[in-house]
């Protein structure tokens, strides 16, 4: 799960997300966690790439159970001209950044998750 206090921002200022992670089985591979700013057409705009916790909650220390609370913020530039933004979840191999882990929803099968939707205000 996650949870964002708000989903409008001003350029400038940091979204702040809090992801929380569980694993039903120990993890033998460490992985990356990315947060990636896309516009409407599906531009990269921003994004926050790192370990869990900051590098403290390595994905190979996990234990299957427990919960995993995990922030981030991610910096919106100051030019970001005001619109509508989807804020993307993934993962990937630190070993490999371009192996993302793959995300199955009703969807389909996919490498990125949209997480929220953003609005940026001048």
């Amino acid at each position: 799960g996650y949870t964002l206090p708000q989903n409008t921002f001003t350029p400038g200022a940091v979204v702040p997300v809090t992801l929380f992670w569980q694993t039903a089985e120990p993890l033998t591979q460490r992985y990356k966690i990315f947060l990636h700013l896309i516009d409407s057409n599906g531009h990269l705009v921003a994004q926050r790439d790192s370990e869990p916790g900051g590098g403290l909650a390595l994905t190979t220390t996990w234990s299957p159970g427990e919960i995993i609370t995990d922030n981030h913020g991610v910096l919106i530039p100051a030019d970001t001209p005001p619109g509508y933004y989807t804020l993307l979840l993934g993962l990937y191999d630190i070993a490999d950044p371009t192996a993302r882990l793959p995300i199955t929803a009703a969807e389909g099968v996919t490498d990125a998750w949209p997480l929220a939707e953003i609005r940026i205000v001048p």
